[in-house]
C-alpha cells in the first residue's frame, strides 16, 4: 500500500518514466496487475469449492465404509444437506459482496420528452465517438459532468450507463463548449478510446467500491486493502494519459479552439464558485435567520453574479494558468492541457514567464442550459434550490446563532474600551470579529491601534497583512515580510500568498522571488521531516543532557513495562531541524530465554511505552533487539547513555 504522499509521488514519477521508455511494457504491467485482482477472487472461490467438495467426499466415504445396517438414505441426506446449505449460504454471501453497484447521484432525471435538444446532441456525439447510449441522464447540483458505468451483476455483466450533468456546468458554458465537455466525457467509454484504457478506467472505480463492501471479510479484505490503493497508484499514469486523449477527442468533435476555451471557462468558473459565490452565500447566515436565497437560480444568471465573474476572470485566469500538475488528481493542470492541444504560453519577458495563450472568456450570451433545457431550466433550478435550503437549514441556523453571540461580544468590547483598556488578546479578537462583520477596512484600523501599542505582535501583523492584500494594498507585502522577520520559522504559505498577490498584479518577477522562498522553506521542512523520521548508521549522536531528577522519573515509569530489559537515551545530531532536540529511546527487550515465555510485539510494546512513559520532547522509540541492533555499539561507546536496567530494579 502506498503509505505516504512522498512514496506515491516517487512511484508516479518512476512509472511516468517507464511508460515513456516502454509503453508496451507499462501497459503489460497494468494488464497483469488488473488480472491479479480477478485471479485472487477466482482462486479463493475455487479453493472454497475444492474444500466443500473434499468435505462432501469425506462424509460420503465415512458413511460408505462405516455405515450401520440400520443407516438409511434419509440418514445420509441428513448429513449431506447441512453441508450443502452451508455452502450455498457462503457462496451467496460472497456473490452479494462482489455485487458492486455504482450509486447514481440523486437528482431529477432528464427524459427525452423534456430535453429533446439535449438528447439529439448526445446521440450525435455518441455516434461520432462510437460510444454506447445512456440508460439514464441525471441532473445534479455539482459543477461537473461525468460518466458512470456499472456492471449489472457486480464484477461481470453488461454495463449500465449513466450520464451525470451538473446544472451549474450547463449554466456556465455556451452550447458549443458544453458539447466539447460532453465529447470529453463520452471519450472515456467510446470506441475511439482504447478499450483497454476504458476497462482500466472502470476498474479504478470498481475496486474501491468493492473495498467498501468488504468490511469484516477476512478472506478478501486484507488483500484488497493492499491491492486497491496500489492498483490506483500504478494505473495513475494511464488515467492521466486518458485525460489528454479525451481532450483530443473533444477537440476532434468541437474543434481545438472550442475545446481549449471550454477548459479555460470551466477553470475560471470553478474558481468563481469556490472563492467568491459560495463564500458570499454562506456569509449571509451571519445576518439572515434562515436560508431564503436561491443559489442555483442566480448562480450564473443574476446580473450581480455575472458582473462579479467578469470582474474576477482575469485574476482567476492567472491562477489557473500558474497552477502546476501534481499527483493529487489525474486531471492535468490547465497549462499542460492547453499545451497538449497546441496552445502554448506567449513569452512576456525574461523574468515574467509565459502568459496564457487565450484571453479570459467573455460573458456567455446563451448558456447550454438555455438551449438544451429550454422551458424547464427554471423548474430544475427551483428543485435544486429547495433541496439545498432543506439540507443547509440546520447548519445555517447554528451559524446565525453563533454569529449573533459574536456580534454581542464585539459590542461588549466597544463598551469595555470606554472604561478599561483592552488587552492585546482582546484587541486581536475584536479585530478578527470586525473583519468578519464590518469588513477589512474596519479591522485594519483596529490592528493599527494594536500594533501602535505592541509593535512585535506577529499575529496582528499576519492578519493585517492578509487583509491589506485582500483589499489590493501592496503594503500588505511589507507587513507580512515584517511578520516573517519576527517569526523564527518562515511560513511558506505566507510567501505563497504574497506571490499570488504579485502574480495577480502582473508583477511576475516579485512573485517569483517569494515563490522561491516558499520552495526553499518547503524543502527545508521536508529535509527536517526526513531527518526526524529516519535513523541509520550514518547518524551522529550526543549525550541526552537530561537532569538527574528527570531521569529518575523516566526510570520509575519504564519499570512498569516488564518486557524491557534495558533502556538507553541518546540525542540525535540534526542539521535541518531547529527548536527542541530529537531524542532516541533505544529499548533492549528481555533476554532470549524469557522471550520464549512472553513473545514480544514491538508495535504493541511501543504503544505501551507511549501510554505509560512521559517521554522528553520529541522522542523516537527504537528496539536494539529488533532491526536496530547496530545501536548496541553506539550506546556502549557513549557514557551514561543507559538510563534503566531491569536487574537494577529487582536488585539482582
Amino acid at each position: 500500500m502506498i503509505d505516504s504522499q512522498r512514496k506515491f509521488d516517487s512511484l508516479i514519477r518512476r512509472l511516468e518514466g517507464y511508460a515513456r521508455e516502454s509503453p508496451r511494457g507499462y501497459s503489460f504491467g497494468v494488464a497483469c496487475l488488473a488480472a491479479l485482482g480477478y485471479a485472487y477472487i477466482f482462486v479463493i472461490l475455487a479453493a472454497l469449492m475444492v474444500a466443500v467438495g473434499a468435505l462432501l467426499y469425506f462424509v460420503y466415504w465415512t458413511v460408505l465404509h462405516l455405515r450401520h445396517p440400520s443407516y438409511s438414505p434419509v440418514d445420509f441426506a441428513k448429513l449431506i444437506l447441512p453441508v450443502l446449505l452451508g455452502t450455498l449460504v457462503v457462496i451467496a454471501a460472497i456473490v452479494h459482496t462482489f455485487r458492486v453497484e455504482a450509486a447514481a447521484p440523486e437528482g431529477p432525471e432528464l427524459r427525452r420528452e423534456i430535453a429533446p435538444r439535449l438528447y439529439a446532441m448526445l446521440e450525435e456525439v455518441s455516434a461520432e465517438l462510437k460510444a454506447p447510449r445512456f440508460d439514464r441522464v441525471l441532473l445534479t447540483d455539482e459543477f461537473n459532468a461525468s460518466v458512470v458505468q456499472a456492471p449489472r451483476f457486480g464484477l461481470v455483466g453488461k454495463n449500465e450507463n449513466y450520464l451525470i450533468l451538473g446544472l451549474p456546468l450547463l449554466q456556465a458554458l455556451p452550447p458549443d463548449q458544453f458539447r466539447a465537455v460532453i465529447a470529453h466525457e463520452l471519450a472515456h467509454i467510446s470506441g475511439n478510446h482504447s478499450r483497454f484504457a476504458g476497462w482500466i478506467y472502470r476498474l479504478r472505480k470498481m475496486w474501491f467500491q468493492l473495498l467498501e463492501n468488504l468490511d469484516g471479510n477476512l478472506l478478501f479484505l486484507p488483500f484488497f486493502l493492499w491491492y486497491a490503493p496500489y492498483f490506483y497508484a500504478y494505473t495513475f499514469v494511464l488515467a492521466r494519459a486518458n485525460e489528454y486523449e479525451a481532450d483530443r477527442c473533444g477537440a476532434d468533435i468541437a474543434g481545438k479552439q472550442v475545446m481549449a476555451e471550454a477548459l479555460v471557462r470551466t477553470s475560471i468558473s470553478g474558481r468563481f464558485l469556490g472563492e467568491a459565490f459560495w463564500p458570499a452565500i454562506y456569509r449571509r447566515a451571519d445576518h439572515e435567520v434562515q436560508p431564503t436565497v436561491s443559489p442555483y437560480s442566480m448562480m450564473f444568471r443574476d446580473a450581480e453574479q455575472r458582473a462579479a465573474l467578469a470582474q474576477g476572470s482575469a485574476g482567476w485566469m492567472r491562477q489557473a494558468w500558474e497552477a502546476k500538475t501534481d499527483t493529487t488528481d489525474t486531471h492535468p493542470a490547465l497549462r499542460d492541457r492547453l499545451a497538449a492541444l497546441g496552445f502554448r504560453g506567449v513569452a512576456a519577458g525574461p523574468l515574467d514567464g509565459a502568459r496564457p495563450p487565450l484571453p479570459a472568456p467573455q460573458p456567455v450570451m446563451e448558456s447550454a442550459a438555455e438551449r438544451y433545457l429550454a422551458g424547464v431550466e427554471d423548474r430544475f433550478a427551483k428543485v435544486l434550490d429547495t433541496e439545498w435550503r432543506r439540507e443547509v437549514d440546520r447548519p445555517w441556523r447554528e451559524q446565525h446563532n453563533k454569529a449573533r453571540q459574536l456580534c454581542m461580544r464585539l459590542s461588549m468590547y466597544a463598551q469595555q474600551e470606554q472604561t478599561d483598556p483592552l488587552t492585546a488578546e482582546e484587541q486581536m479578537e475584536r479585530a478578527q470579529l470586525s473583519a468578519r462583520f464590518h469588513g477589512p477596512a474596519a479591522a485594519i484600523a483596529l490592528l493599527q491601534q494594536l500594533l501602535a501599542q505592541f509593535p512585535g505582535d506577529v499575529r496582528a501583523l499576519l492578519l493585517m497583512g492578509h487583509l491589506q492584500l485582500e483589499v489590493g494594498d501592496e503594503a500588505g507585502s511589507a507587513t507580512l515580510d515584517r511578520a516573517l522577520r519576527l517569526n523564527p520559522e518562515e511560513r511558506p504559505d505566507i510567501c505563497e500568498r504574497i506571490a499570488a498577490f504579485y502574480r495577480g498584479r502582473g508583477q511576475h518577477a516579485r512573485a517569483s522571488e517569494y515563490e522561491r522562498r516558499a520552495q526553499m522553506t518547503y524543502r527545508q521542512e521536508e529535509l527536517a521531516q526526513m531527518e526526524r523520521s529516519n535513523l541509520d548508521r550514518r547518524d551522529s549522536f550526543l549525550h541526552h543532557g537530561l537532569a538527574a531528577e528527570r531521569l529518575a522519573v523516566l526510570r520509575q515509569q519504564l519499570s512498569r513495562c516488564p518486557e524491557i530489559e534495558a533502556a538507553y537515551l541518546l540525542c540525535k545530531e540534526v542539521r535541518h531541524t531547529q527548536g527542541e532536540p530529537l531524542y532516541v529511546l533505544a529499548i533492549d527487550t528481555r533476554s532470549a530465554w524469557r522471550r520464549l515465555q512472553a513473545e514480544i510485539d514491538y508495535n504493541e510494546l511501543s504503544d505501551d511505552i507511549v501510554k505509560q512513559v512521559e517521554l522528553p520532547g520529541n522522542t523516537s522509540i527504537v528496539f536494539i533487539s529488533g532491526r536496530y541492533t547496530w545501536l548496541r555499539k553506539v550506546v556502549a561507546e557513549m557514557n551514561n547513555s543507559r538510563i534503566y536496567r531491569i536487574s537494577e530494579r529487582q536488585g539482582v
